[in-house]
């Protein structure tokens, strides 16, 4: 304990602070956490019980859910948020995203949640890692002048987040998803946009998801520009995906290229 409070501190106000008969500062708190050589997301998850808070665990079966097309435990999850909206913002948005997802996947309206979404994302004063992820659920419900808006506003606050690992790959994967989602509506302009400031990111080695991402996408551009040896490539990543039994990816990336395979005079007169 002597070496917890060190200077800063005096033991009868540690004491008060661990028996919760005080409050402390942000600035104590974060001393007690460097002396104890612990990190805040460490000490969320030691207070938590070594789990994920409740709400990221939502956030990710939504996505994994939705990859699959699974609306009957989407709709689940749904009317879970909504017994528990009271309870705190996240799980009102975590409903909203719910009732977006599964509109999308039975092909039904959803104005009012996707319009409520929208108002929050860009009336937020500032965006962090929870914006970030809200987004990159539901960005197909914004038009592409919105996407623009948001990707500049809230890329000047996200840098900042580009040396935390899960938090920097987050932002390319928006980024990432963003290039598709223009690549679905053959907007080629705006596409190679924001693939060329991909391209400008200086990921990590480990970084395999991201790095096989952005060749699939460089790949599909190349095949559409009718480069040799594209759709080799494409086929290549493809089965890295299958053979590491990432199956929820590869069905999702071979879509998109069947679909570009498909349409594919309709984007070479886009170029043209």
């Amino acid at each position: 304990i002597k070496d917890v409070c060190g200077k800063e501190l005096s033991r009868q106000t540690f004491y008060k602070f661990v028996k919760g008969e005080t409050s402390t500062s942000i600035t104590n708190f974060s001393y007690i956490l460097d002396k104890l050589c612990v990190e805040f997301d460490e000490f969320l998850l030691i207070q938590n019980g070594y789990e994920e808070k409740e709400y990221i665990k939502i956030m990710k079966s939504l996505k994994k859910l939705f990859e699959s097309k699974n609306a009957s435990k989407i709709s689940k999850i749904k009317q879970y948020c909504f017994d528990n909206k009271d309870m705190n913002q996240k799980f009102l948005h975590l409903y909203y995203i719910s009732d977006i997802l599964l509109a999308k996947i039975l092909d039904i309206p959803f104005e009012k949640s996707a319009t409520l979404m929208q108002k929050y994302l860009i009336g937020v004063n500032s965006w962090t890692h929870y914006e970030l992820v809200l987004f990159n659920n539901i960005m197909f419900v914004f038009n592409s002048e919105m996407i623009d808006a948001i990707i500049n506003k809230s890329t000047s606050n996200l840098e900042k987040y580009v040396q935390l690992k899960g938090y920097g790959n987050e932002n390319i994967r928006m980024l990432l998803n963003v290039c598709f989602l223009l690549l679905q509506r053959k907007e080629l302009k705006k596409l190679r946009k924001y693939f060329n400031i991909i391209k400008e990111i200086d990921l990590s080695e480990d970084a395999i998801f991201e790095r096989c991402s952005i060749l699939f996408l460089e790949a599909l551009i190349n095949f559409i520009n009718e480069e040799n040896n594209a759709e080799k490539q494409i086929i290549n990543i493809l089965n890295v995906f299958n053979t590491s039994n990432s199956s929820n990816m590869y069905s999702m990336y071979h879509d998109c290229y069947i679909h570009v395979k498909e349409n594919k005079n309709d984007f070479q007169m886009l170029i043209l």
